[in-house]
């Protein structure tokens, strides 16, 4: 696994196919301007250092990917934006990983959920009437 600039890449081969699979570290700057730059880097690097992966497939896997979110956030958001890059090929059984991430806690008690930003708040609402969410699986457009 590599990490260019804000996001991390790992090289995988999926039925003797090259794939590179994107995570987002806890900390990175989500912007689009970031993630292009961290995209570009990849592009660059890969070409450069692991030739076999110079036109492979981009695949990211994770709940930032969940469709459930548009419906959650401004079409501006950084994270909307993030997917918008992707064609979502599964949208994922129901999970709760995501609950560490945007709450850092494994409890699954919502209504003891914080509400400091936008998103933690429709996210406990959503959950709270019953919504579920997924890690969806997407290939960067």
């Amino acid at each position: 696994m590599f990490r260019l600039g804000e996001l991390e890449y790992e090289m995988k081969q999926i039925d003797g196919k090259y794939v590179i699979y994107i995570h987002i570290p806890s900390d990175a700057d989500f912007s689009k301007t970031s993630c292009d730059k961290s995209l570009n880097m990849s592009y660059e690097f890969f070409s450069k250092h692991f030739h076999e992966y110079k036109s492979c497939e981009y695949r990211c896997h994770s709940w930032l990917l969940a469709p459930e979110l548009k419906n959650m956030l401004s079409p501006g958001s950084n994270i909307i934006s993030f997917q918008s890059r992707f064609n979502i090929i599964d949208k994922g059984e129901p999970d709760t990983e995501f609950i560490m991430w945007l709450y850092n806690t494994k409890s699954t008690d919502y209504t003891t959920f914080a509400e400091k930003t936008s998103l933690q708040r429709e996210m406990k609402k959503y959950l709270l009437s019953g919504g579920s969410i997924g890690n969806a699986l997407g290939i960067l457009k």
